[in-house]
Formats: structure tokens, sequence, C-alpha cells
């Protein structure tokens, strides 16, 4: 052994031991569960996720016992520079991996200020809270997931054993010594270029959603920002009629205000896909002028070497939930064909054909990598967590609804054990999420339909010049 590399394994060695000493009241949680001693086992952590991305070299940062609201336990391990996994420690998987996210609020909120409370992996959002969560202890006759994970177990030893990753690995952890030693970084900066994930199979065009990082870039939206922008647009409107439908969109954001609206950005991204790269005309010339607006500065498309999209404007999913949805929140696949359709009805010309079809399937039907496979995006809700109830939603009462988080899945990872996600949020647009977590009540996707020409040239190239979807690859 070369005397340099002699001296990065004492580093790496005396990194781990100050972990697991500086952490020793988190791991006595976890260890419980472990079959392997405790090195071993953020050894292989950090195998794991660099496999997935190995132009990172990922350090364990933190790590915190979890549980989700049956008390299936986990394991969320945090990682520098970037980027976290939930580590099943029933069946070894890693069953969200985001090796992307950018971990200082993140870690700051869950470890540092609140290292003592417990985290839970809320199965209704999909969300890492330190906020109680409905529990469903009670309930295991229903815990589809601890079903799930143990139909699959992962082999730990498999990836403590391969030797390429542990090379790569190591050759990585070099370079990082090296930076820290010649110009005195810190080690952990990385290049942006690198936060580009390319999974087994992927729809055409996938850049558009690893790419539709910020907010702006895809419509996301709260009902609190929703909120503030109708308040806005009623102050200055003068027409009664208006006026009052504001009045009345402000109402709902209020009546719903911590309420998700991820199905509806995720049927907007749908939309905004299918009029990007399936077909000319999904949105009307009106819708386009009132939901697409040019941007100059988003470096991200410049650093890849793509093209500009338009941003979508706070009307967009705005009027998904409110106008063409009519306020609903607790949907079914049916209800949300209806959007897209009464989306696809507010047109000039109502005989016109429209440009795509809408489908969608229900629980024991849904298969979103037959979707992935043949090149279409899908909306994909879940986990179904039972007996949701709630009054006074949509003007009635509800009971016995389930409910969950939809996310738009444009790829599959690890022979389709694994979906690649835009989770529907600001920085998550890369998340790899277990099938075993997904209970999947329902699904929505959207084909080209009828004489396919080429789409509107939304795009803009750094010198200006315009582009269709089609040309962007």
């Amino acid at each position: 052994m070369l005397p340099q590399d002699a001296v990065i394994q004492k580093n790496e060695t005396e990194r781990v031991d100050y972990f697991i000493k500086q952490n020793s009241h988190k791991i006595s949680q976890i260890t419980p569960y472990l079959k392997h001693n405790i090195k071993d086992y953020i050894k292989y952590l950090e195998l794991k996720i660099f496999s997935y991305n190995e132009k990172t070299n990922y350090e364990i940062e933190d790590i915190k016992f979890v549980c989700d609201n049956f008390k299936n336990p986990y394991v969320l391990a945090v990682f520098k520079p970037i980027g976290y996994m939930l580590v099943s420690l029933i069946n070894n998987e890693c069953v969200v991996v985001d090796m992307f996210a950018e971990n200082k609020k993140f870690n700051d909120f869950y470890f540092t200020r609140n290292s003592n409370r417990m985290v839970n992996f809320d199965l209704d959002t999909f969300r890492i809270t330190n906020n109680e969560v409905r529990s469903l202890e009670n309930n295991q006759k229903d815990n589809y997931i601890l079903k799930n994970l143990k139909t699959y177990f992962v082999n730990i030893n498999e990836t403590l054993n391969n030797k390429k990753l542990n090379n790569n690995k190591k050759m990585a952890a070099k370079v990082s010594w090296m930076t820290k030693s010649v110009i005195n970084s810190d080690g952990y900066n990385y290049d942006p270029l690198y936060r580009f994930f390319i999974a087994e199979k992927e729809v055409p065009h996938a850049w558009w959603f690893k790419l539709a990082e910020i907010a702006e870039s895809f419509g996301y939206q709260e009902q609190k920002t929703l909120k503030e922008h109708y308040s806005k647009l009623a102050e200055n409107e003068h027409n009664p009629e208006l006026k009052a439908m504001y009045e009345w969109r402000i109402t709902k954001c209020e009546e719903f205000i911590d309420t998700g609206l991820c199905h509806y950005i995720g049927l907007g991204m749908l939309l905004l896909y299918a009029e990007f790269f399936k077909n000319y005309g999904v949105f009307s010339d009106l819708q386009v002028k009132k939901y697409l607006k040019n941007k100059e500065n988003q470096p991200i498309y410049d650093f890849f070497n793509k093209p500009k999209p338009p941003i979508v404007t706070e009307d967009f999913v705005g009027d998904l939930w409110l106008k063409y949805g009519k306020g609903a929140i607790f949907t079914t696949s049916l209800y949300m064909k209806q959007v897209v359709q009464a989306f696809e009805g507010d047109r000039k010309n109502p005989n016109e054909e429209w440009p795509i079809s809408v489908h969608r399937r229900s629980a024991g039907w849904i298969k979103p990598w037959k979707w992935i496979r043949d090149g279409h995006p899908c909306l994909v809700f879940g986990t179904g967590i039972p007996k949701f109830s709630i009054s006074n939603a949509n003007s009635r009462s509800i009971s016995d609804l389930k409910s969950g988080h939809g996310v738009v899945v444009y790829g599959t990872h690890e022979n389709g054990r694994k979906m690649l996600c835009h989770y529907g949020w600001a920085r998550h647009s890369q998340v790899l999420l277990s099938k075993n977590l997904a209970g999947q009540l329902w699904l929505v996707g959207l084909k080209e339909w009828g004489k396919v020409r080429e789409p509107r040239k939304h795009f803009t190239w750094k010198d200006g010049r315009k582009t269709s979807g089609w040309e962007t690859n």
C-alpha cells in the first residue's frame, strides 16, 4: 500500500470511529435490528448511496431511527455533501433514495435542534417529519408495507463485497482527501453537472423532469401561495363577478390550508410534458398565454446544455384545482380524468380533436413499469393509508377514504423494483422510491391521440433560438 493510501485509510477509519462515538445514543436505537456490526453497516450505507452516483464521495453525516405510521422501523441516513436515504430495518432495502437532496436545512432541523425527538416517516405524505403522525400501530392487518418488505430481502454482503464499487469509492475518497489537502478546501464541494441520475429505463426527454427543480419550473403551489396570489388579484379587481370568484378561491385555500396539492401538481406536470413533447396543441393559445411565461435566468439548463423551458404561472395549478377541479381535494382517478377533460373542454373550438387521450387505472391494475416501457410518464397516487376521515370536504362528509401522496413516475431502476420520481416538491426531482412503499391507489397517464404534429417551440437556447421539445435531444 502506498503511504498516501495508508494515510487516507487511516483517516477514513478515524472518521467513522468518531462518528460512531458522537452518535452513540442514536446508534443504540438501531443496533438491535442489525445483523452486522455498526462499522460494516455504515460502510454499507455509504457504498449504497455511492452506487447511485459515483461522481460524489458520500460520507455519513447523521443517522436516525425512524418509524412509519405502522411502526415499521427504518434508518434515516444523511450524507455529506448531499443526499439522504431511508433504509428499511426489516429487509435492508433503500426504500427512498434522494441522492441530490441539499441537506443543510434538513440536517439542522431533524438532527441538530431536535436530536432527541422522534422522527417519523409519514405515509400520508411520504414526508420525513418530527411532527406526530396518525398512528396505525393497532391496524397491523392493514400493514401492507410489512407484507411487501418481507417478500424481498437485500443481502448487505453483496454490496460490502463488491470489489469494483469499493475501489471506486476509495478513489472518490482519495480525490476528496487530495482536495482538502491541496487547495485547503473542506472537500465537500461538488459540481452541479453531477446532479443527473440515469435510470435503467426512462421516458423520452426525462431530462425535463430531472431539471424541473425550482417551483416555477413545474408549477408547484401551496394553498398559502395561492391565497396570497388571489388576495392580490381581488384587491385590484373591480368586476364584481371576478372579485367574488377570487374571494371564493381564497376561502377554499383557507379551508384546506394544511392539505397538499400533490395530485394537481403531478397532473399539471403530465399536461406540461404532453404540451412540450407529445403533440401540438395540448394547451389552447389562451392557456399558453395564461400559464406559460419566458424567463431568461435559469442557469441549470445551461449547465446541462439544454434549452430553457417557460416558467409556469401560479394560475396553472390554481386553475386545475379550483376551476377545472372545482376545489376538490380528496379525489379518485375518475375525478382526475374529468379534471383533464374539463381542461380540454376549455377551448375556443370545442369540436377540434384534442391531441392526447387520458387514461386511468385503479388499485389492482396499476403497473407504472408498463407506462415507462411504452414511453409515457404517469401520476401514481398512494400509499393507501386506511380509514382516513374528514368532514366538510367538498361540501359533504367523507369516511373511509384512503390518503397518500402523488408522485410523477418517469423511470424505473433495479429491474423495476424502484421508480424514478419527481416528488412534486422543489429540489426533489430525482427520487428513487421503492415499489414496496407505494400502495398505488390509482394512476393517471396521457398518450398521443389522432394526428401527431411537432409541438410548439416553447424552449429557448441561450443564444435566443426557439426550439420544440422534439429538437431538445
